[in-house]
């Protein structure tokens, strides 16, 4: 019999023959008699004693519990070190960690690119206990993990996952951190107007007719446009990497992402490249509502622009439209903007704050992407002034993923890597997007200014 246990029934038996000995002279109105005196003695010096072995025998239970446990933690250290996809730590109605929902997520992925049904049904199932996407999912899809798939049977991303990544993106790109996201273009096309324009009031007699100036109404039109990526890929990454590597995916394709926006923005050339977007250095100079702006002197060099020089793009928008403008440059840009005097001899470049958390000159907002152009000569783009307000842009619903282990692609070193000689594998990612630039303008000064502009160097 396990000596606790017996300590504590003999310390309970005697007590009970003491209530005996107690309850008998209750009865009789009387008190101990010399035997029972003595019998009572006995017993309380024998049940001090047990109860001195009975703390000493729960002091080491107590420690061989927390040795077993510590145990236990380790080895379960030691699974998740050899086992990285089975990391996973549910708890009462939520995934402890970030980590641990990955490893699900990346359990997941496993089952359905290596055919094991079993595998990817106990992810889901993991995902659902855990709760991760109750408070993000819709009631009726809620472990459903309802996202667009390749035609083909592609890998999915579940939507938390892809939604994550346009979120992550507004921490690298100008477009999705700046820009009017009309949301969800997955379903076709959607149309906006153009609002850039005011109506105008005047005014009107009892009964006179009211004229219908200034609000332009027409329609832009954002299409289901595909882009896509390729991913290098390995068994082993899969294998033995996968939860861990799942944070840095996401970090990476929300880079990726939010530069083919902004690289579409600044240099799209309205050809198949682009979808057909046509960017802000393609359109300066050409249509009214982006206008080009370079100073009259012989500033032909990026340091050689002065303080005067970074005002010329807020006069070639309309005034109705500075109001919220943004500087978007080069991130190397900036270090010729910081050299940039007032006449008493200050520094206009403001610090970043709370309100322009990147910074500021002559009160507006400076936001960098690379991008950007950077090359430095006469006639060269230094930077837009925009009003972000007059970009707008759409989303697909989320991303595909599909797993490739047969034909050729070109890696990031330039090298042709044939997949069905080798064990190497690749991702193909896709996405939609598109993004249109508001094209109403309003006469200023006798000449038409939209919301958009491009300070050059001087020819």
């Amino acid at each position: 019999m396990n000596r606790l246990k017996e300590v504590r029934e003999l310390i309970e038996d005697k007590n009970k023959r003491l209530d005996e000995i107690s309850t008998a002279c209750d009865k009789e109105s009387r008190a101990w008699n010399s035997d029972e005196k003595a019998e009572v003695k006995t017993i309380s010096d024998e049940i001090d004693s047990l109860v001195e072995e009975r703390k000493l025998l729960e002091k080491e239970e107590k420690r061989k519990e927390e040795r077993a446990a510590q145990a236990l933690d380790h080895k379960k250290e030691e699974e998740r070190a050899k086992n990285p996809e089975n990391n996973v730590d549910v708890g009462d109605s939520k995934f402890k960690s970030e980590e641990a929902r990955n490893a699900m997520v990346f359990k997941m992925i496993q089952g359905r690119m290596s055919g094991d049904v079993h595998k990817e049904t106990e992810a889901r199932k993991s995902l659902v206990e855990g709760g991760h996407y109750d408070d993000i999912l819709p009631k009726e899809q809620r472990g459903g993990f309802n996202t667009l798939t390749d035609a083909k049977g592609g890998i999915f991303l579940p939507t938390t996952i892809s939604s994550r990544i346009f979120d992550i993106e507004q921490e690298y790109g100008f477009i999705p951190k700046y820009a009017l996201n009309l949301g969800d273009i997955g379903k076709g096309d959607i149309k906006i107007p153009n609002v850039l324009s005011r109506p105008s009031f005047s005014a009107v007699n009892e009964g006179s007719n009211i004229p219908g100036t200034g609000l332009n109404l027409g329609g832009i039109s954002l299409k289901a446009n595909k882009w896509g990526a390729i991913i290098d890929w390995t068994n082993e990454i899969s294998e033995e990497a996968g939860a861990r590597l799942m944070p840095i995916i996401m970090r990476k394709m929300s880079e990726g992402l939010a530069y083919a926006k902004d690289d579409a923005f600044f240099n799209g050339n309205g050809t198949s490249a682009y979808n057909g977007i046509t960017g802000i250095l393609s359109l300066a100079g050409s249509v009214d509502y982006v206008r080009s702006a370079s100073p009259v002197a012989d500033n032909d060099a990026f340091a050689e622009l002065v303080t005067d020089d970074w005002l010329l793009p807020q006069f070639s928008v309309t005034p109705g439209a500075r109001s919220g403008g943004v500087y978007v440059m080069h991130p190397d840009m900036l270090l010729y903007i910081k050299q940039l005097k007032d006449g008493d001899g200050r520094y206009i470049y403001g610090l970043p704050s709370e309100a322009m958390p990147a910074g500021n000159i002559w009160g507006k907002a400076i936001a960098v992407t690379e991008a950007a152009p950077i090359t430095d000569g006469a006639s060269k783009p230094a930077a837009a002034f925009v009003n972000p307000s007059h970009l707008a842009y759409g989303n697909g619903r989320n991303l595909t993923v599909f797993q490739m282990n047969q034909g050729s692609v070109t890696n990031e070193d330039g090298k042709t890597v044939n997949l069905g000689q080798s064990d190497a594998q690749a991702l193909r990612v896709t996405t939609l997007f598109d993004m249109k630039l508001d094209n109403s303008t309003r006469l200023t000064d006798t000449t038409a200014k939209g919301a958009f502009s491009v300070l050059y160097t001087h020819s």
